[in-house]
């Protein structure tokens, strides 16, 4: 089956409101399904095989990675055997993420909306206006999902522009616990006027700056344009840091100069040293896998 979607992803603070929400506005409860989707490695687009209790599928689409509504074309073929697909396709093809969740299922029309629980990542809701026939057409598809995003009163920075597999790879685990060091941390938006005091020699990158409040911090010298003893900041950024500890699964938002942006399974979002992680075991295994079968390639074409 061969169809067009548009689609959104959020972080869900309470699942209870959305299911709330669809029962009263007469959903159709399809069950909830406990799935395992598979990633493999294609130049192009994601292939990924679904196990589930109610949806098997061997699922191909392509889509760019976007907050928002966001359009997709997908292809699937329904599966029967998953188990025995996967070792074919695993004996084919590198394995890039291996994802599992607890997913509610709900429908109204040709909208079709997941509630999913994540492990390690977090509750998520997703919205999938879907086109099988090609008659409703992308405007309506889009028309639909704002209506639900407004509907649920999704906030803009709950959006989630990456699929599951991106987000599992970016995965860390904790090594030491590290205590967020700056209560009231800078915040800089882009065009803001900065003064410079100093430079770091610790942590190259970073220079100790004071907004236009008297709020001071150390900003990544790529957020700004340092003229003498002034800057201008050429894009946004926010200090805050994260207080962590040691065992804790994380995930990798963004790296600045040996410090990393990271959020914990709560939603909180700041900046720990780069030192105290380490990588996830599914990025670690995925890695020796595709190194095992470069490898393996390398030896064959001698």
């Amino acid at each position: 089956m061969k169809c067009m979607n548009v689609e959104i992803k959020a972080r869900c603070a309470d699942p209870g409101v959305i299911r709330s929400i669809l029962r009263g506005h007469k959903a159709e409860f399809k069950g909830t399904d406990r799935q395992t989707d598979t990633y493999f490695n294609v130049k192009t687009g994601r292939l990924k095989l679904r196990r589930g209790d109610i949806e098997n599928a061997l699922i191909y689409y392509v889509r760019r990675n976007k907050k928002g509504p966001k359009d997709s074309l997908v292809r699937i073929f329904k599966t029967a055997d998953g188990r025995a697909l996967r070792e074919l396709l695993g004996a084919a093809l590198d394995v890039v993420a291996e994802v599992k969740k607890k997913r509610e299922i709900y429908y109204i029309g040709n909208v079709k909306f997941h509630i999913d629980k994540v492990p390690a990542l977090g509750n998520f809701v997703e919205i999938e206006a879907i086109d099988k026939t090609g008659l409703i057409g992308r405007k309506k598809l889009l028309e639909q999902c704002r209506y639900y995003l407004k509907l649920f009163k999704i906030q803009n920075s709950e959006l989630i522009h990456d699929s599951y597999s991106d987000m599992i790879n970016r995965r860390a685990r904790v090594t030491k616990n590290y205590v967020s060091a700056y209560p009231n941390p800078i915040k800089i938006a882009r065009g803001d006027r900065l003064a410079v005091r100093k430079k770091e020699t610790e942590w190259p990158g970073w220079v100790f700056c004071v907004n236009a409040k008297g709020i001071a911090g150390w900003v990544p010298e790529s957020c700004v344009k340092i003229r003498a003893r002034a800057a201008i900041a050429v894009k946004s950024y926010d200090a805050a840091e994260l207080t962590v500890t040691a065992g804790e699964q994380i995930q990798i938002l963004g790296e600045e100069c040996g410090w990393r942006r990271v959020r914990n399974k709560e939603g909180k979002e700041g900046w720990i040293p780069k030192t105290h992680l380490n990588k996830s075991e599914t990025a670690v295994k995925t890695q020796a896998a595709a190194l095992r079968r470069l490898y393996t390639r390398i030896r064959g074409n001698k």
